[in-house]
């Protein structure tokens, strides 16, 4: 067994246990309240930071601490609703519906950070043939050719043109601005 086999299965191992442990609608609530108080507190930390003006602090720290505020406020809320779902849903019976799920988010998390690291891989031709022998790196090669890496660059960049026709443009102007000059 590979390296990277070994490593995968100890992560499989481990989100899979905790998968289980927290169930599927602890990890949904938890990943909810990441990105609810990342969010929340993006949005409106300015507006708490005038609110905290009484604190005598450069507006910079005081930013930062209204950020702070607001995003563990927002985790706390969220993760409370989502402890009020959890024993309802045990209540009625369904707790080992809500692991199992939980076991599957788990492992899909694995498989996701396989993927990741193997697309990684895959970009340094060198090392690329030091990992064929892994189980997890050849199931990666075996996948469609639009999870990889190049088809992955193509759809941003197509992306990026439907939101911004300009793009290109753009790019090619940042790129000559930091291009050195050479000194005659």
């Amino acid at each position: 067994m590979h390296t990277l086999d070994i490593v995968f299965s100890v992560f499989a191992l481990i989100f899979v246990t905790i998968g289980i442990k927290r169930g599927f609608i602890g990890e949904v609530i938890r990943l909810a309240a990441m990105i609810g108080g990342f969010l929340g507190a993006f949005l409106y930390y300015n507006d708490f930071s005038v609110l905290i003006q009484f604190i005598k602090l450069p507006s910079y720290i005081r930013n930062a601490v209204s950020f702070t505020i607001l995003y563990v406020t927002i985790v706390l809320s969220f993760l409370t609703l989502g402890w009020f779902i959890k024993k309802v849903v045990h209540l009625t019976l369904l707790g080992w519906l809500d692991r199992l799920l939980g076991a599957v988010l788990g492992f899909l998390k694995t498989v996701l950070l396989a993927w990741i690291v193997c697309l990684s891989i895959s970009t340094f031709n060198q090392t690329e043939a030091n990992f064929n022998k892994s189980v997890v790196f050849r199931a990666f090669k075996s996948l469609p050719a639009t999870m990889r890496l190049t088809e992955l660059t193509n759809t941003r960049n197509h992306l990026r043109k439907l939101i911004d026709p300009n793009y290109k443009e753009k790019v090619k102007n940042r790129v000559e601005k930091v291009k050195p000059t050479v000194l005659q």
